[in-house]
């Protein structure tokens, strides 16, 4: 249903009931004066029944007893039904009952019976006719107040049609004026639905329209820009999978490819040694241990950048406390002036892991991994990088890592993706992820579940 339909049921209903409570009120008044009225018509008549008697008499038709009831009705000057009954029974007379109003301006049947029925105005009223002081007989009168009331009701209907009739067409004409510029909104929304951002759409109609118009174009424009964002992000993200993906390769062929060929030759050494029957030796069997061994760290150490084993088994308290260790001992081999990490965990670890969503605690290990990245590249060595998992808000989670930025950050090849991809993670699972400036030279990171009110902007 359009607006302009809907204002004119409304308008048309507000009438309706307008006409009703005055046509009540109406009512309500000409009953309370029926009564009234209804006596003084009947006395009207009476006097004018007992002169019409009075001149018959004494005219040339002196001996009839019956009134002349159509010339007391002349005499009255409105439709009415008038019944007249002398003492003797032998004369009784009527007239204008049932046909006194040929015209069709008589209240109809059922109106009359509704108001009589309802016991507010009498049905007929009686009059003692009396001649020189003798009772001639009763003259019964039917009011006129059910036709007074049908009268005004009726043109009280007829006005009130012709009242919102009037209204309904201006305000229809005026509304489709000024609804006008809903068209273009609506067409502006429906582009927006549709992934157009390029129309801009320009402010017309009243100031309200305009407001509208204004806000419109405002949301067109931050499509337009979380759209570019999304399709650069998109891009970088894709990139970053493929250095991923890159480093993974490189890391299998570094690795495994050497450790590989080197168990293949220990293992050719060994099965020549064989042949000519001669014992295996010692270092040959080291060497495939060692080379053994290396194949393992180098496994361990890919497999957990693709999934912490750690974090299925154990839990995130004892994940992330492995990746601290693991982050200070290559800080140690890294160069003089290592950095170091300080991880505080809560005393009730089973009581914070608990019921802990398995997604949730793989964002948390993911931003304790990234911060520890960041760390190895901006932080300051003489201080170090402060790492606290805690409760939040009951069952809540939070993490928090603070270090203080070096003076001049150490070369890297970060794709400066890491943060905004975790921040989406977060976002997907309920959290939020914050990244504060606490001085001129310390970043303060906190990643809080269920989510917190954030902080925009974020370095990787």
């Amino acid at each position: 249903m359009s607006l302009s339909t809907h204002v004119l049921i409304r308008i048309t209903l507000v009438g309706l009931l307008c006409w009703i409570g005055v046509s009540l009120a109406l009512i309500w008044r000409l009953q309370h004066q029926g009564q009234t009225d209804g006596e003084a018509q009947a006395d009207r008549l009476k006097v004018l029944t007992e002169q019409q008697l009075h001149r018959q008499l004494i005219a040339i038709d002196a001996g009839t007893r019956d009134p002349d009831l159509a010339r007391v009705a002349a005499n009255f000057g409105r439709p009415v039904c008038l019944r007249y009954k002398g003492y003797d029974v032998s004369h009784a007379s009527s007239w204008g009952c049932g046909d006194h109003d040929p015209e069709g301006h008589a209240a109809p049947g059922w109106f009359g019976q509704l108001l009589i029925g309802s016991g507010a105005l009498p049905r007929q009223v009686q009059r003692t006719i009396t001649l020189w002081s003798t009772r001639d007989g009763t003259l019964t009168v039917e009011p006129l107040v059910i036709d007074d009331l049908w009268h005004r009701l009726r043109d009280l209907a007829m006005l009130t049609a012709a009242t919102i009739g009037a209204v309904n067409v201006g305000v229809w004409f005026t509304l489709r004026r000024l609804l006008r510029p809903t068209q273009g909104i609506q067409q502006a929304l429906d582009r927006l639905a549709a992934g157009d951002v390029s129309t801009r759409l320009a402010p017309s109609g009243p100031r309200e329209f305009r407001h509208i118009a204004r806000h419109v174009d405002d949301l067109r424009r931050a499509l337009a820009g979380l759209t570019a964002q999304r399709n650069a992000l998109t891009a970088r993200l894709i990139d970053s999978q493929e250095t991923e993906r890159r480093e993974v390769a490189r890391d299998l062929h570094d690795e495994m490819g050497q450790g590989l060929a080197a168990m293949q030759a220990i293992s050719g050494s060994i099965r020549m040694s064989a042949r000519a029957l001669e014992p295996a030796r010692t270092d040959d069997t080291e060497s495939l241990d060692d080379t053994i061994e290396q194949l393992h760290s180098g496994l361990r150490a890919l497999l957990g950048r693709l999934r912490p084993p750690l974090l299925d088994s154990q839990g995130l308290a004892f994940a992330l406390r492995e990746l601290v260790q693991a982050w200070n001992a290559r800080q140690r081999l890294a160069g003089p002036a290592p950095l170091h990490a300080v991880l505080t965990l809560p005393e009730d670890q089973a009581a914070t892991e608990a019921n802990l969503p398995e997604a949730v605690s793989l964002a948390f290990y993911r931003a304790a991994q990234e911060a520890l990245t960041n760390a190895a590249r901006y932080a300051e060595p003489s201080r170090p990088v402060m790492l606290a998992l805690s409760r939040h808000t009951g069952a809540g989670l939070a993490l928090v890592v603070s270090s203080a930025c070096a003076e001049e950050p150490r070369p890297s090849r970060g794709t400066g993706l890491g943060l905004a991809m975790l921040a989406g993670r977060l976002q997907s699972v309920g959290g939020s992820l914050n990244l504060d400036r606490t001085d001129a030279r310390s970043f303060e990171l906190r990643a809080v579940w269920p989510a917190a009110p954030a902080a925009t902007g974020w370095i990787a």
